[in-house]
């Protein structure tokens, strides 16, 4: 099997975009998805540039914080201030939001990225939002349109037909809470592995230096810290490989789509 591990949330916090950093550099992160409205963000572009870092995707973000696009073009997903209604708002509404103002905020965060001079790699969403009912639509536009490849939109819906591009045959968001040990890791990589041995597969992890910068956007904290302990075990690459799993990016995914297309 061939693994991408990505790190969602570069951009949140200056200890998550550090811990991000040395997971990709001694650890077993291979990627990580951007976000572009917030704190860190600045401080997270500045860190991919220092250290010449590759395999960053856009982690598309439409509930925390404030929207790049003007309020009055994405009225279902802001407050009169321009800032993300929330994930428990999207859940409730996303039947109704249209999902061309998803397109848009995502459209409009990936210029705000290469704006910046991050050269993407890939897409994801933030909170799994954009892969809502409805809101899949214009997550799905977007990601066909820039053709970049993505994770795998069919969180709450099993349909692909309309995504044109690259994708994983599996992912997992079990690497989590819980789950955030050696022991969770490994369980987590033998159910991908048993489903599709030979296929490709990416899992989400959280790392991050624990602080009150984190408890002030997250709910999701400590667990952080023992997501980047494990994510920097010296033993758990050579248990990947004594498992026949091999880390990949998105970018091997992509020659695998091209070559297979």
């Amino acid at each position: 099997m061939q693994l991408i591990i990505n790190a969602d949330d570069f951009g949140l916090t200056a200890g998550i975009n550090s811990a991000i950093v040395e997971a990709m550099q001694s650890g077993l992160v291979t990627s990580t998805t951007l976000m572009v409205n917030q704190e860190g963000t600045d401080d997270a572009i500045e860190l991919m540039h220092q250290h010449e870092l590759e395999n960053i995707g856009l982690h598309v973000n439409i509930t925390s914080g404030k929207a790049v696009s003007d309020p009055k073009d994405i009225p279902d997903l802001v407050d009169e201030n321009g800032r993300f209604l929330g994930r428990s708002h999207l859940v409730l509404e996303c039947e109704s939001i249209p999902s061309s103002q998803v397109y848009l905020e995502a459209m409009n965060q990936y210029k705000a990225a290469i704006s910046k001079g991050v050269k993407l790699a890939h897409v994801d969403s933030h909170h799994f939002a954009a892969f809502l009912p409805n809101l899949i639509n214009g997550f799905v536009q977007f990601a066909n349109e820039v053709g970049l490849p993505t994770r795998r939109p069919d969180y709450y819906d099993q349909d692909l037909t309309t995504l044109n591009v690259p994708t994983t045959d599996q992912f997992s968001s079990h690497f989590y809470a819980g789950r955030a040990t050696e022991a969770g890791f490994k369980q987590t990589i033998l159910e991908l592995k048993e489903i599709a041995p030979n296929g490709t597969a990416e899992i989400m992890a959280h790392p991050a230096y624990y602080d009150s910068e984190l408890d002030a956007v997250s709910s999701y904290t400590a667990q952080r810290e023992l997501e980047l302990n494990v994510l920097l075990s010296p033993t758990l690459r050579e248990w990947l490989d004594s498992q026949g799993v091999g880390l990949i990016s998105f970018n091997d995914i992509t020659r695998n789509h091209n070559e297979e297309y």
